[in-house]
């Protein structure tokens, strides 16, 4: 039997003047000091927090624990694990208890004792603190800090109310089923716990009676650096869970989208915001109410500037993660540090394409496509570009064909025939799910506009389809503005179909161990048996040409001579065919149609439609 009802748990670190007047409120509790302990974890604190703790020994019944700094999910098992009450009382360093607030505690868990029920109790700022305009908002139902408006008081509530600094809950049932996640140093160590827990059926009591004042003030910088460690977490909660309601409630169903419209503006968002912030602590420091119109402006750049840090942390830690993967495909995919449950492979066989192979291989990793390049003896800067993306998503970079078991006389031949029967090897060899067949010079898009290239080919194989076809729009130069090393999209966004010979664009196919053939399409399409294609198309966006200069050197200087004469014999490579040193690379915009995604996608849709219609009409006329 317990001791006694109720261990405290307060980790701390570095903030030992806050340390000390939260202690100060747990000395004024209405409940006996024989009904509760506090255990005091300290996370590798380097400043006085020692001398405070002492300063309470026979004041309070203390346990003081002292660790290098790991983190405060590590640090709240530690606490649990030398625990001696039946309930835990989590609190932050930073907060004061009322004097009412383990009474309070207490009466919720007697009135619901199951082990599975879980208590919130409620948080407002400190009396002596002066509240700033952000203050306010951080604790509204956007802000992302803590808001109660919307519960009532014993509102039973799901395992997204489980807050770790304002929380209660039986310290056998976490013993039972699962502590906290210690790869968490900061955020989600608490929601992921709860959700793992919800499936056993935990539920969490609101007391808004059991009462904390949160004592530390807020500024606009520390909570943009709070938001983007939010973000991080995001991340490694939505690795160890992806699924749908942890996806989408850490933005990672959207995050490619967000991440293209932060990327370009994040520093205009935040500064807009600062000085927003700025210009309404001013106002605040006259005395002055703020005016309505303002008030409004300001809370939506708040809410723009905060979201915005989360979605750069978001790709902070996905960048950082990556990063750790080794160069070698195979111990990647063993060693991969998020666990990735679908992995998604491209493999790229390159050539002079570096203007563009950069943003190529970026756009992959931005959809969670794992990158394998094929360097075909580049003599431009292809090998320094995409040598910026190894351990971040690139797996490797094979000089080809040297370091495959394919004649050396290909290293100056470009033969289709040896590049896929290449990648027929590496389809047996890297071990991911699916593959695609990547050129240097395109960018893949799913006909879901909110849905990552990866989270798309999950839910096609989620349906039973094994392969995808794709459809390929040719972007022409209008003028020679591309200027090499940008991202080609901002530059040429006008397109005109796929020739007659690229229509078939079957280059993404699952792999459940099965031998495939490619060289008998030339690439364009798989060979295997059972092959089941998906019946909408995604989207190829190729950019072959990006200025006249360009197009007289690729084509004249660097392809043709290249191309392998059996292959050209046999009908391939014919793309160059009538171009000259008098070509005109350059086209007008009234032959070629502005790329708009929205419409482009309608149209991959209506064509599934019209074409399932037409099947059902056909076999109307035949029956």
């Amino acid at each position: 039997m317990s001791p006694f009802p109720l261990s405290v748990i307060l980790c701390t670190y570095n903030r030992a003047g806050f340390l000390e007047k939260s202690l100060e409120g747990l000395a004024r509790q209405t409940v006996s000091k024989k009904d509760f302990e506090v255990i005091i974890v300290d996370d590798g604190s380097q400043d006085n927090t020692t001398a405070v703790v002492e300063a309470f020994n026979g004041i309070l019944p203390i346990q003081y624990l002292y660790q290098e700094n790991k983190g405060l999910a590590f640090a709240k098992n530690r606490g649990i694990e030398k625990a001696q009450g039946d309930i835990l009382v989590f609190l932050d360093d930073d907060d004061q208890a009322s004097p009412s607030f383990l009474e309070e505690h207490l009466k919720t868990h007697r009135a619901f004792p199951e082990k599975n029920y879980s208590v919130l109790n409620f948080t407002t700022w400190s009396p002596h603190l002066k509240i700033t305009p952000l203050m306010e908002f951080i604790i509204t139902a956007s802000g992302g800090l803590f808001s109660y408006s919307a519960l009532k008081h014993g509102q039973i509530l799901n395992y997204l109310f489980f807050w770790g600094g304002r929380s209660s809950c039986k310290r056998e049932f976490l013993l039972e089923n699962g502590l906290f996640n210690p790869i968490f140093r900061f955020g989600n160590e608490d929601a992921e716990l709860g959700y793992r827990l919800s499936k056993l059926g935990f539920k969490v009591i609101y007391n808004k009676n059991a009462v904390s004042y949160m004592m530390r003030p807020i500024g606009f910088e520390d909570f943009c650096r709070r938001s983007i460690l939010q973000g991080r977490a995001n991340f490694i909660w939505s690795r160890l869970h992806p699924e749908p309601e942890v996806l989408e409630w850490c933005q990672m169903d959207t995050i490619n989208q967000n991440w293209s419209t932060v990327r370009e503006n994040f520093d205009l968002i935040i500064e807009y915001a600062r000085e927003l912030d700025d210009f309404g602590n001013k106002i605040m420091n006259l005395g002055v109410p703020l005016p309505f119109p303002f008030r409004d402006i300001l809370k939506m750049a708040y809410g723009e500037a905060f979201w915005a840090c989360k979605i750069k942390g978001i790709m902070e830690e996905r960048r950082e993660q990556a990063s750790s993967v080794e160069s070698s495909p195979q111990k990647t995919f063993l060693l991969d540090p998020i666990q990735a449950p679908f992995k998604v492979v491209a493999i790229i066989c390159a050539y002079n394409e570096g203007d563009i192979i950069y943003h190529v291989i970026r756009h992959l990793i931005e959809n969670d496509i794992y990158v394998y390049l094929l360097n075909h003896h580049s003599t431009d800067n292809t090998l320094e570009e995409a040598s910026k993306w190894l351990g971040k998503g690139l797996l490797h970079i094979e000089l080809f064909p040297d370091e495959s078991d394919m004649p050396k006389k290909h290293e100056e031949i470009f033969a289709l025939r040896m590049i896929t029967k290449r990648i027929e090897q590496l389809h047996l060899e890297l071990g991911a799910d699916w593959y695609l067949h990547h050129d240097a010079d395109e960018f893949r898009e799913s006909p879901w506009p909110r849905m990552t290239l990866c989270d798309s080919i999950k839910l096609v194989d989620a349906l039973g389809y094994n392969a995808i076809d794709f459809n390929l729009l040719n972007f022409r130069p209008i003028d020679n503005s591309f200027i090499p090393g940008e991202d080609v999209r901002q530059f040429l966004k006008y397109y005109e179909p796929g020739e007659d010979f690229n229509k078939i664009q079957i280059k993404a196919w699952k792999n459940f161990g099965q031998s495939i053939d490619l060289c008998t399409f030339f690439g364009h399409e798989p060979i295997f048996e059972g092959k089941k294609v998906f019946p909408c198309r995604f989207l190829t966006l190729h950019f072959p040409v990006r200025s006249s200069e360009h197009g007289l050197k690729k084509a004249i200087k660097e392809r043709i001579k290249r191309f392998d004469p059996k292959e050209r014999e046999a009908g391939a490579h014919i793309q160059y065919d009538e171009i000259n040193k008098e070509y005109n690379f350059i086209r007008k915009k009234k032959e070629l149609t502005l790329y708009q995604a929205t419409k482009v996608r309608e149209k991959l849709w209506f064509d599934v439609i019209f074409k399932e219609v037409g099947n059902r009409e056909e076999g109307d006329l035949r029956s």
